[in-house]
């Protein structure tokens, strides 16, 4: 099958930091395996290369049309940024690997930091704080001190929740001690990204970036995902499918 103009200079395009505006049926995933591919055909190693998507559905996909080919990463960022707190756990205070709490069971948890630190308050705004790194400062506030509870008993118990395992892995990267050093990054669905996200790429430092989105079809506001996309694309070379 042959690429459409559009598609072949996505592909090929020698910038370090590239993004793709798509739409729906511009053949997107399409555009990454041929991507990846090409940038192998050039000399690229494969274990250099990281894809980031936003469902592990969507790696598997894509990883299969790559034919056998293992990349150094192929997964969500959660996936990865979890794989390198796992390798490292004793730099964040773990005395072990961690496992993950379900979101019924970090609520559960949640709701005992609250209670033995006396938060009253909204569990959702104890979420929001808990979920970012708390710098230790000569008073905290009732909140922060709740929050900071609610993450200590998650190292106690060797335990990550969906929230944390982002904010620690944006430590591990800017410790210098992330385990994984990569050349390009290829990422899917930016449009979903939240502003953490951003954080977590930009302090990864790879040289080449490669970011697909459609501003039309963010779905996961509710997560916080940002106008990051929008930015990138008035930034640098930017590709429209």
């Amino acid at each position: 099958m042959n690429l459409s103009h559009e598609q072949h200079a996505a592909v090929h395009a020698t910038e370090k930091h590239v993004v793709v505006a798509s739409v729906a049926g511009s053949g997107k995933s399409r555009v990454i395996v041929e991507r990846i591919k090409w940038l192998i055909s050039q000399g690229v190693p494969a274990q250099k290369i990281c894809m980031v998507t936003f469902t592990v559905a969507g790696a598997m996909e894509i990883q299969k049309r790559l034919e056998g080919v293992k990349l150094g990463f192929a997964g969500t960022l959660h996936g990865m940024l979890l794989k390198a707190i796992r390798h490292s756990p004793h730099l964040l205070g773990y005395s072990a690997q961690p496992s993950v709490l379900s979101e019924e069971a970090a609520e559960k948890l949640m709701e005992e930091a609250a209670k033995e630190s006396r938060w009253t308050g909204s569990l959702e705004e104890l979420r929001k704080v808990a979920s970012r790194t708390i710098r230790k400062k000569s008073a905290l506030s009732k909140i922060e001190v709740a929050a900071v509870h609610y993450q200590q008993k998650l190292v106690d118990e060797n335990l990550v929740d969906f929230d944390s395992v982002l904010r620690l892995g944006l430590e591990l990267v800017y410790s210098e001690k992330f385990p994984f050093r990569f050349e390009h990054l290829v990422c899917d669905e930016m449009q979903d990204s939240a502003a953490i996200d951003f954080e977590i790429y930009d302090a990864m430092a790879v040289e080449n970036t490669f970011f697909c989105g459609d501003a039309r079809q963010r779905i996961f506001s509710f997560r916080g995902s940002s106008e990051g996309f929008e930015k990138m694309c008035s930034e640098g070379r930017k590709c429209d499918l």
